[in-house]
């Protein structure tokens, strides 16, 4: 029996990821893709893409984003020195007069945030919902459904990724429809690319081609030696080459291991965010760049499956928890903090975990979150996204946020 060579099994593979079956793997994202091909042609510019980033294992978002004054938190920087204990970060860098800082190896990050031209924005404690949750008792109480299989890394990795949330109590079933024919390509470096198939279909090898001709001009900007930074240096470069792809909608998933931090929680976390950091200041730099000139043209957010328990437990580390905090990044974002701050009082109102760990119930839903970046991609049709994200319905008459 012949082998078939890499070409060929990379084409089966492609075939295989543009069926259903494949396209639901990626859900949420060909979902925000797909909505965007079926807006009105008068709506959207011609060309706009979103690139997110999977912190995968479940990034610590306690220490990402920490509360440093009292009066402009609501007591929350006493409660993050006293009860965080050797996982507090001493020495967090401010976010302008906002009364929060970031963790201290995001500097790239902080100075885009302190520049009077803010295009980074912060939502505050964004999770798995099927609907808002009143409080801590009534939800301790049963009165409200949660998300199953909560604490799963695979079962939650796949909610973020589908944006709909079924419950433990019935919920609504993941829906994935999809609006219009995606086209999925996973590169080597574990960068993958989606978008309508309306555009030239690529293989592996002509999306490296295509990466390999932006790269080679002199003007092309440099990014930094890492796997995030060899991700995004790739996306840049075919969204520079967006034109002879012929994509007017592009979404591109990169990911960023080592977040699952049960044991020695501090040391990885500040190297993993050093990387993020640095890596998506570069991207902007880079998308200004003359070459390419698509700064306001994409948006960047991060995802992660879950954030971390507020209490340490006994390696040191942290356990899985639920709402955490989220970036989005881009020319086109209306810099600033979005959402509201849990209370970080351990067994207080915010915390869903009847051990009182500090397991923050999520304020923000991961609908809502979806759908801002949806109706900025272009999906501006409430019927699109209301079939494609049906727990939308139950976050009131105005679900969205304006960082886009």
């Amino acid at each position: 029996m012949k082998t078939p060579s890499r070409r060929e099994l990379l084409r089966t593979g492609f075939r295989l990821a543009t069926t259903a079956g494949g396209a639901a793997a990626f859900g949420h994202l060909c979902k925000l893709s797909a909505l965007a091909q079926s807006t009105p042609p008068n709506a959207p510019p011609s060309y706009r893409a979103l690139v997110c980033v999977f912190l995968s294992g479940g990034n610590d978002a306690n220490n990402m984003v920490i509360p440093i004054a009292d009066s402009l938190t609501n007591g929350n920087a006493a409660i993050y020195r006293n009860v965080r204990g050797t996982l507090a970060v001493t020495n967090p860098i401010a976010l302008g007069q906002t009364g929060y800082g970031l963790h201290p190896s995001m500097t790239a990050l902080q100075g885009m945030f302190n520049q009077a031209a803010n295009h980074v924005a912060i939502l505050f404690n964004v999770g798995t919902l099927v609907a808002p949750i009143a409080g801590r008792d009534s939800y301790l109480a049963g009165k409200h459904p949660s998300p199953a299989n909560l604490y799963s890394h695979s079962d939650q990795q796949l909610v973020w990724s589908c944006a709909t949330c079924s419950s433990s109590t019935g919920g609504s079933a993941p829906n994935n429809r999809g609006a219009a024919p995606q086209q999925i390509l996973a590169l080597n470096s574990g960068l993958t690319i989606l978008q309508s198939s309306d555009g030239m279909l690529l293989s592996a090898v002509e999306a490296t081609n295509l990466i390999q001709n932006a790269t080679n001009g002199a003007t092309f900007p440099l990014f930094p030696a890492t796997g995030l930074g060899q991700q995004f240096s790739e996306a840049a470069a075919l969204i520079q080459a967006r034109n002879a792809v012929g994509a007017s909608r592009q979404v591109f998933l990169a990911s960023l291991g080592g977040f699952d931090t049960h044991t020695d929680d501090a040391n990885p976390q500040a190297a993993l965010l050093q990387e993020l950091s640095d890596a998506v200041a570069a991207f902007y730099q880079g998308l200004a760049d003359p070459s390419i000139q698509a700064a306001n043209l994409v948006a960047l957010y991060t995802q992660s499956e879950f954030s971390r328990t507020f209490q340490l437990n006994s390696n040191g580390g942290t356990d899985h928890a639920w709402g955490g905090h989220h970036l989005i990044v881009g020319d086109a974002v209306k810099g600033g903090l979005y959402g509201t701050f849990p209370n970080l009082t351990p067994g207080g109102p915010s915390d869903a975990d009847g051990d009182q760990r500090g397991v923050w119930f999520p304020t923000t839903g991961l609908d809502q979150y979806a759908a801002t970046l949806a109706n900025w991609l272009g999906a501006r049709t409430p019927s699109l996204l209301a079939t494609d994200l049906p727990n939308l319905v139950n976050f009131g008459s105005s679900p969205t946020f304006g960082f886009l």
